[in-house]
């Protein structure tokens, strides 16, 4: 939660600034958006792949997780390409937003887990 709030304050302080940096804020969204989206279309072929024998009550056909994995492309490709329209920082502010994250991460694997997986 502390997080949130530190990173919230910050979104909040760049929309003081006018118009323009409300675009600035909803490419920067945008791009977390399709990066997370990125991962959890990827999550569902790289789960049968590690653990594909585990029962469970609905198993996706093989198709359908191909088609995710190229729809997660296709959001990339779109993501890349279109970041730049609105502001030529918005791609790499989005990146910065999105591995805000990683240290949030490294603390609760490494010290609350102790660095087990479980």
């Amino acid at each position: 939660m502390w997080t949130d709030l530190i990173l919230n304050l910050v979104v909040l302080s760049i929309a003081c600034g006018g118009g323009p940096s409300f675009l600035f804020i909803l490419a920067i969204s945008n791009c977390g958006y399709m990066i997370f989206n990125f991962l959890n279309l990827n999550a569902g072929w790289i789960h049968r792949i590690d653990s594909g024998d585990i029962a469970r009550p609905y198993r996706a056909p093989t198709w359908l997780l191909a088609l995710g994995g190229v729809f997660a492309f296709v959001n990339a490709v779109f993501m890349g390409a279109g970041a730049k329209v609105w502001n030529p920082w918005a791609l790499c502010a989005g990146s910065l937003a999105a591995a805000l994250i990683l240290p949030v991460f490294c603390y609760r694997h490494y010290v609350q887990d102790k660095g087990k997986i479980s």
